[in-house]
């Protein structure tokens, strides 16, 4: 095994990031790899605290010494510098970005991009692309070791025998099909060699009735496993969507926040490629390794010496399908992750189809989407090339070895070691012995395909899930409308030397309307995240009654919650549905929501009433239905707090009093982020924030007298502030 060390150079492995802003945890694993010490990209990432801004070098640096290296960071003036540094290294890219410098010389640098693979680039190219910060990593003898994670092979294979009765069955009659085509070889050199001995002629009326009995056979076995292979085709499908879609929605939110939908949406879609792959080829692949060894042997009794020169040729089959499939994986890696990005731009470009046809981008959108397309073609192409050569080169040497077993042949009938019946009989065998190598050698194309669809689910599947369902369980359930809710020196940071809340502490009481103002990125909506458990304080308390936000249930917890976002999202279904969402609400209920929205009067007066489907996002109706529309289901379940989002930006002055009334009335939890002023006057308490700190805490007029900020925030918006004849010092 040394001396193989010795004669292949050392590599780094290929470890591609699933999401833009995991670059630098891809390297740091590609890193890791080198030196023989395989942490979990999902592991490094949570480590980093991958944000969707990226990970900076003091992070990279510290995880990795973290796990027992030696990690330093240099700023040199010019790549010329990299000749002295021990390679590998991680190299700061385009001012955005990471890769790992594999190997340099005088004219050119090997890079592992996580992004698009392995690359040979100029040294030019290096100085274009290299923006002067450089790591340099030394393992000590201290390596922290993680937990093993199972294969994708490992994973796929549970899949294929989910049903293991039905793929054993399937797997009996595939066997019973061979068998049957083994025995035409066998029958056909019976057949020439009675007729070259002139056998009586009666033997070929028994010999019709067997062949007839074996297609008939055959046709009923064939038959039912193809009923058997779409059962199992159904039951794969169900079993990997369902896993997949199941887990995927309870990741934490940080995920989704690193990942475009358009390409989650694109690794839903290659399900259907999982499913077609692993049922059809799962089964065939032991099948067709089982009938090489029983071809095999039965060609052995025929010729050794034809069996050794058939071996030879299909040895030759498989060296080059291992040579060749490395670079085919490259390729179908390289296009997923291609075919994800033009998926997720046409996704965001349809998305905004209003804004585009309104400013005249169509044009921009359809150049910017053809490009990505291109890249993503350019790697199908590449992909097909070399399968294609492949295919053409086993193809080829199959074509030939009928010759060249005939040549070898006729020397052996010469010799007397075998009769023309034998010689046609063992041409059969040798070319269904080489059939399932064949077809090995496609179905390893089509694994490969496979594995990198696999590998981008399980980015997915590995991460782990947000709640725990069982411990949450056991957790304390909390009724919010008869708890406070306090904050105690909160801090809060996506990553560490980041804070995004520093020692924030306040109390809501229950049925209180509190409000959040503050500039862009004070750290707002970092609340309402910490309030709904999406996230986890770095520092302080956060209590409902005396209950810490980690000994309750999440779930239960945010079931009596109603939220109404900036941004709206609606389904493409009923007014009814909309509102209900997915719970089974009365119709009363459904109606009672709306009324309290101020949006019945209008449902009523649709043509189909409650029954309206409404578009995609809502779409068919205006922006205040939509705001209403959400507001309605807020309130339809009877939460016990209100979380509004600027959440009546689209209403009328007269619309949004009637709303701010039902709020009051109902004697609702209200925790509102306040972009204009004037729709939280009445507000029990307005929290100011101002980079992640408080500012200021009170009513409307103590902030105007105590708070300078807020008395600013009210300036701008061209509210007059009253004169008062002693102001206070600003909080």
């Amino acid at each position: 095994m040394s001396l193989l060390r010795k004669i292949i150079p050392k590599r780094v492995p290929v470890i591609r990031q699933m999401s833009q802003a995991e670059c630098g945890p891809a390297c740091l694993a590609m890193i890791f790899a080198y030196y023989q010490h395989h942490v979990p990209l999902y592991i490094l990432s949570e480590e980093c605290q991958t944000h969707r801004n990226g990970v900076n070098a003091k992070i990279l640096k510290n995880v990795a010494e973290n796990y027992g290296y030696i990690c330093k960071a240099y700023r040199v003036n010019s790549s010329s510098a990299l000749f002295q540094v021990t390679l590998p290294v991680i190299l700061y890219w385009d001012q955005n970005h990471y890769v790992v410098l594999e190997k340099i010389n005088q004219q050119y640098a090997w890079i592992v991009d996580p992004a698009m693979g392995r690359k040979k680039i100029t040294l030019e190219e290096l100085d274009a692309h290299f923006s002067q910060v450089v790591f340099t990593f030394s393992p000590t003898d201290q390596l922290k070791q993680v937990e093993h994670i199972q294969s994708s092979a490992k994973k796929l294979l549970r899949y294929a025998f989910l049903k293991s009765g039905l793929t054993f069955f399937m797997f009996f009659l595939s066997f019973l099909v061979q068998l049957i085509a083994i025995s035409v070889p066998f029958l056909m050199g019976y057949i020439i060699d009675q007729y070259v001995n002139k056998t009586n002629s009666s033997i070929y009326q028994n010999l019709f009735l067997i062949i007839a009995g074996l297609l008939i056979t055959f046709f009923l076995f064939s038959y039912i496993r193809s009923i058997l292979f779409v059962q199992l085709q159904r039951y794969i499908s169900s079993a990997i969507s369902k896993d997949y879609l199941e887990h995927l929605l309870q990741l934490p939110l940080r995920f989704f926040e690193q990942r475009n939908t358009g390409d989650l949406a694109t690794r839903m879609n290659n399900v259907s490629m999982i499913r077609e792959i692993l049922s059809t080829t799962g089964v065939a692949v032991v099948l067709d390794m089982t009938l090489i060894l029983i071809y095999f042997f039965a060609m052995l009794v025929q010729s050794p010496f034809l069996s050794g020169v058939t071996f030879i040729v299909g040895a030759i089959q498989v060296m080059l399908m291992v040579l060749f499939l490395r670079i085919i994986r490259h390729y179908s890696q390289q296009e997923l992750a291609m075919q994800a990005t033009s998926q997720s731009y046409l996704t965001e470009a349809l998305r905004s189809i209003l804004l585009v046809k309104s400013t005249h981008k169509e044009d921009k959108i359809l150049v910017n989407w053809l490009n990505m397309y291109s890249d993503q073609m350019k790697y199908f192409s590449l992909r097909f090339l070399r399968s294609g050569l492949l295919n053409s080169i086993v193809s080829s040497l199959t074509l030939a070895t009928p010759l060249i077993l005939l040549l070898f042949g006729m020397h052996e009938i010469s010799k007397g070691n075998m009769t023309l019946g034998g010689l046609i009989t063992f041409n059969s065998l040798a070319m269904a012995f080489l059939a399932p190598i064949n077809s090995i050698i496609t179905y390893a194309q089509s694994f490969q395909i496979l594995f990198s669809v696999f590998e981008r689910l399980q980015d997915a599947l590995i991460t782990r899930p947000e709640i725990d369902k069982e411990e949450s369980k056991a957790k304390d359930k909390v009724t919010l409308g008869k708890v406070p809710i306090t904050f105690e020196d909160v801090s809060f940071a996506y990553q560490k030397d980041q804070p995004i809340l520093e020692k924030v502490s306040f109390t809501i009481y229950p049925g209180e309307k509190v409000a959040l103002v503050g500039p862009t990125g004070s750290g707002k909506s970092s609340i309402v995240k910490l309030l709904l458990g999406l996230y986890k304080p770095v520092a302080g308390h956060i209590r409902f009654g005396e209950h810490e936000i980690n000994e309750i249930d999440l779930h239960h917890l945010r079931s009596q919650v109603g939220v109404v976002l900036q941004e709206t999202f609606l389904f493409n279904e009923s007014i009814e549905k909309n509102i209900a969402f997915f719970e089974e609400l009365p119709i009363q209920q459904v109606q009672a929501g709306a009324q309290l929205a101020a949006l019945d009067e209008e449902i009523k007066k649709m043509p189909l009433g409650y029954h309206t489907i409404i578009g995609e996002n809502g779409q068919n109706l205006s922006g205040g239905q939509r705001q209403r529309l959400s507001i309605a289901r807020a309130l339809a379940t009877q939460p016990s707090l209100l979380i509004l989002d600027e959440a009546t930006s689209h209403l009328d002055s007269i619309t949004e009093r009637k709303l701010n009334e039902t709020f009051k009335k109902n004697g609702i939890t209200q925790l509102i982020i306040a972009h204009r002023l004037s729709t939280i006057m009445d507000a029990d308490q307005i929290i100011v924030l101002d980079q992640g700190k408080i500012q200021g805490i009170g009513t409307h007029e103590i902030l105007l007298k105590e708070c300078e900020l807020y008395r600013n925030l009210w300036k701008e918006q061209g509210e007059k502030a009253p004169e008062f004849q002693a102001t206070s010092a600003s909080v």
